[in-house]
């Protein structure tokens, strides 16, 4: 028994060391540490149900060693999770003005054969929205623009992404966009969309990003498909495995970009977008870590459609950083 607890400890004291790696290194061998970052909750529960274990046992001394294990990923913790009595605004702050933004992975606005764009817009109109930024947006080849734009006539200024070879972008804002700036990434269909937008004299940048995909759909089918024989299988879970390394190199490059536009902006920003990732990574965590402060000028009610519009892509989230 104590053989079996000392094996347990050093296991997922191990993984959790190997977790923490992978997310600060995408490059390099150490790229393939990556994937354990989708395992982080399972390695931080087992770490947890270690530490009460030895509570139990002669040995009590040994609590550390899983308890250590978990404080590795503080930062990651505290990126995913933090009180709301963390960022309560100043007197001063609360004098700002009140936004509500939605941000959503429309996939545009076709799901299981269906167009959903009326019903999705009719949701989001509820919310009464400020700021709405799509990724995937709707685009002439799933509606007329008449349509699209009829659909959300409530906000009044908006700007599309313009490129064919790049999945749609949009913001939509009840305020003055200013100042656009697309950014496509390079051996990517994806972006981000830079906009600074004028809310009362006064400036906020929004950050809309749809970064790398996982690229996990493109293979499911194959892999779920009744009838592939074994070896066709094997080959697409091959092909999946190369292909998110990949992409996990690709989403790092592009947070760093990000990151980059977020030291350069002289106004609070607002960052929003699927991030197809998860905050185990260094290069999410770092720009949290930065933007996850309340903004002087706003006040912001975020508010993410959900229900039968929920996104199915990766990690959609709101970064808001004061000046």
């Amino acid at each position: 028994m104590l053989t079996l607890n000392n094996t347990l400890l050093l296991f997922f004291a191990v993984l959790s060391v190997l977790c923490l790696v992978g997310g600060y290194y995408a490059d390099g061998i150490c790229i393939w540490l990556s994937f354990l970052t989708l395992l982080i909750w399972p390695i931080l529960a087992g770490n947890l149900l270690l530490v009460a274990i030895q509570l139990f046992t002669k040995t009590k001394w040994k609590t550390i060693i899983p308890l250590l294990a978990i404080l590795l990923h503080t930062d990651y913790l505290l990126a995913v999770y933090q009180p709301l009595y963390w960022n309560e605004p100043t007197a001063s702050e609360q004098e700002g003005t009140p936004l509500t933004v939605v941000t959503y992975n429309a996939s545009h606005f076709y799901w299981d054969r269906k167009y959903t764009m009326n019903e999705a817009a009719a949701y989001i109109k509820k919310l009464q929205p400020d700021i709405v930024c799509f990724q995937e947006a709707p685009g002439d080849g799933y509606y007329h623009r008449d349509s699209i734009r009829y659909a959300f006539d409530y906000v009044l200024y908006k700007y599309i992404s313009r490129r064919t070879d790049h999945l749609p972008t949009t913001i939509y804002s009840r305020y003055p966009i200013h100042s656009v700036k697309a950014l496509y990434y390079k051996n990517s269909s994806n972006m981000s969309l830079i906009a600074d937008v004028r809310i009362n004299n006064q400036y906020i940048r929004v950050i809309n990003n749809h970064f790398e995909t996982t690229s996990v759909n493109a293979y499911r089918g194959i892999i779920t498909a009744p009838g592939k024989s074994l070896k066709v299988r094997a080959k697409a879970v091959k092909d999946l495995v190369l292909k998110m390394k990949s992409n996990y190199q690709k989403r790092a490059e592009q947070a760093d970009t990000i990151h980059a536009e977020i030291e350069r902006s002289p106004y609070p920003v607002l960052v929003c977008g699927d991030f197809n990732d998860t905050p185990a990574l260094i290069h999410i965590i770092e720009c949290a870590r930065v933007w996850l402060t309340v903004s002087v000028i706003v006040e912001v009610v975020i508010n993410i459609c959900s229900g039968s519009y929920t996104s199915s892509g990766g990690l959609i989230m709101f970064f808001i950083r004061g000046r």
